[in-house]
């Protein structure tokens, strides 16, 4: 007949007398102790950098859910309760195009999606802006090949 002999157990960590409100405590427990450690590297900023806008009407233009289209997003303008976003193919010899197609929104939170445009061709988006005023100029030109 065998008889097992007890082995105590010993603590890995020894604490000493702490106290329950110590051990609760982050500033007097492990748990705050541990909290204080340093790796030695500095942490990265977290500050997010915004991106700059493409243009002074619109703010980032890109390739849409499908082929053939793009998603544009117009910059916000005080007062304004609608945008109206223009685009046109790049004449193949340059210059203004003859003829541009249009598409409104009342948001900017949703990008205007443009469909219908042919794949590894270039072209030209505009945006403006709709105030109690009036329609605002027309921003600078965008440049973009479809995908």
């Amino acid at each position: 007949m065998s008889t097992k002999k007890k082995v105590p157990i010993k603590p890995v960590l020894n604490f000493g007398k702490m106290k329950a409100e110590d051990v609760l405590s982050t500033s007097t427990s492990i748990y705050g102790k541990m909290n204080n450690l340093s790796s030695g590297f500095t942490a990265a900023n977290s500050a997010k950098t915004a991106t700059p806008p493409v243009s002074d009407s619109i703010r980032k233009i890109e390739p849409g859910p499908n082929t053939g289209h793009m998603q544009v997003w117009p910059m916000k303008y005080p007062g304004a309760g609608a945008y109206e976003v223009r685009y046109a193919q790049l004449p193949a010899a340059g210059g203004t195009p003859a003829t541009w197609l249009s598409q409104s929104t009342l948001t900017i939170k949703q990008p205007v999606t443009i469909s219908g445009l042919t794949p590894a061709t270039t072209y030209i988006f505009q945006a403006r802006a709709l105030t109690k005023n009036g329609f605002t100029d027309w921003g600078d030109a965008i440049t973009r090949i479809a995908v």
